[in-house]
């Protein structure tokens, strides 16, 4: 039998990591204004929060493993299931697909920014070489005295 207060116990872990999960979607959606921004600052920053709410998941784990598996354990083979955790679960779940599709968007994005950005400096530099080429040549600007002094 699962007991009632490792039955709380578990709950309130789970309700805590449904939060965090529900803050890592929070992120992964800011994160997909700011990628196709110019603001790379702020999304370096929304980057570090996301990762240290995801050690937070990662400490919480450690913590609710083994409850969840003798939950599972117990509640497998007596079939009694606690209807609470279940939704719990099941919120989580869909909140780690949905951050996940929408984190794989964002990193498709980037990658088309990042491919746009290498692009345009190719660009500016094949024009800075032929304006080069092309622009007269001018004094060494050490040469370049002013005849007031």
């Amino acid at each position: 039998m699962f007991s009632k207060d490792s039955q709380a116990k578990l709950h309130k872990l789970l309700k805590e990591e449904l939060g965090i999960w529900e803050q890592i979607r929070e992120l992964t959606e800011k994160q997909t204004e700011l990628v196709s921004s110019d603001e790379v600052d702020a999304l370096n920053k929304s980057i570090d929060d996301r990762q240290e709410l995801i050690e937070k998941i990662n400490g919480l784990h450690q913590e609710s493993d083994i409850l969840m598996q003798s939950y599972i354990s117990v509640s497998g083979s007596s079939g009694e299931k606690s209807a609470e955790i279940e939704a719990l679960v099941s919120k989580i779940r869909e909140k780690i697909v949905s951050c996940s599709q929408l984190n794989d968007k964002n990193v498709s994005s980037a990658k088309g920014v990042k491919e746009a950005v290498i692009e345009r400096a190719d660009d500016l530099g094949k024009k800075r070489k032929t304006i080069g080429a092309y622009a007269p040549s001018l004094p060494n600007n050490s040469e370049m005295v002013d005849k007031k002094f």
